[in-house]
């Protein structure tokens, strides 16, 4: 099974733990002069240990997330185990040991810490880049996007259009269908819009109702016919809740960002075109062409 960003990071966390509670046992064998057991000294010990079962279940959702590290931990906790088995292995037969035995100990845990550390950092941004619900990215994720499609759309002598698109009259949906409804049309939004955008754009959940888009052109009539396919793919949206069918609107802002724009000018100027569609109406796109 593979776990959401935000489970991962709790299970990094139980992965940490478990690798610390080994190590833990090896500083009591050592100390107490216990004999180690076969997670330890076996030579499939990396098979044996908690860490390697917790490793075996969440190894598909580390590399989905990176297959670069997930292989350098798998790879890791095996040299860790083979370390450990020779540092133990001289102490049950007396051998002396040597400084670069426990250098080897110490660089392969901290390789393992540093690794899952490294993959919890990741999926904890990640977490706060997807939104649970729609599965879209959020807007933490818009500021890095915005400079990099600005330049993108330079490289390739084209525009930038930035379309704000909220769903009409979202509270009455909550208030007639509940939450429970609100979110399915919601979902169903961001599927729409996933589907009428082109693969090369993309698409934010803003927050809220509120979905922004940002989408390559070539001209303000572009953005035009961009707005209009939106809207009408909006309305032959049909959401079945319980045995009611709801059918949806939006009211679109759409304008185009001119070059080092700042993302904030851009999106204020799309809120006001939408609010301008909102008091004319709903169901409408309203384009801003820019200040």
């Amino acid at each position: 099974m593979i776990l959401t960003n935000h489970q991962l990071a709790a299970s990094l966390d139980e992965g940490l733990g478990l690798h610390m509670t080994w190590l833990r046992k090896i500083f009591r064998c050592v100390l107490l002069g216990i004999a180690p057991g076969a997670d330890m000294v076996a030579e499939d010990a990396h098979e044996r240990c908690p860490f390697s079962t917790w490793l075996t279940r969440t190894l598909p959702t580390l590399r989905a997330l990176d297959g670069q590290r997930a292989e350098a931990l798998r790879l890791v906790h095996r040299q860790l185990h083979d370390d450990v088995r020779n540092f133990c292995r001289k102490l049950s037969s007396a051998q002396p040991l040597q400084p670069e035995d426990i250098d080897a100990v110490e660089v392969s845990h901290d390789r393992v810490v540093n690794l899952l550390t490294n993959l919890k950092s990741q999926a904890v941004v990640l977490s706060a880049s997807i939104d649970p619900l729609t599965g879209l990215a959020t807007r933490a994720l818009m500021a890095m996007d915005y400079l990099h499609l600005q330049k993108q759309c330079a490289r390739h002598d084209a525009r930038l259009a930035v379309v704000l698109v909220d769903v009409d009259h979202f509270k009455s949906i909550n208030d007639i269908y509940g939450h429970a409804g609100g979110d399915q049309a919601l979902c169903q939004m961001a599927t729409t819009l996933r589907d009428v955008l082109r693969g090369n754009d993309r698409i934010y959940r803003y927050g809220g109702e509120e979905f922004v888009a940002f989408c390559e052109v070539h001209t303000a009539a572009d953005a035009d016919v961009l707005s209009r396919r939106i809207l009408e793919a909006v309305r032959a949206i049909q959401v079945d809740i319980g045995n009611t069918p709801a059918q949806l609107t939006a009211t679109l802002g759409c304008t185009i960002a001119e070059p080092d724009e700042p993302l904030e000018d851009v999106i204020e100027r799309a809120d006001r075109a939408m609010y301008r569609g909102k008091r004319a109406g709903r169901d409408r796109a309203v384009i801003a062409a820019p200040d």
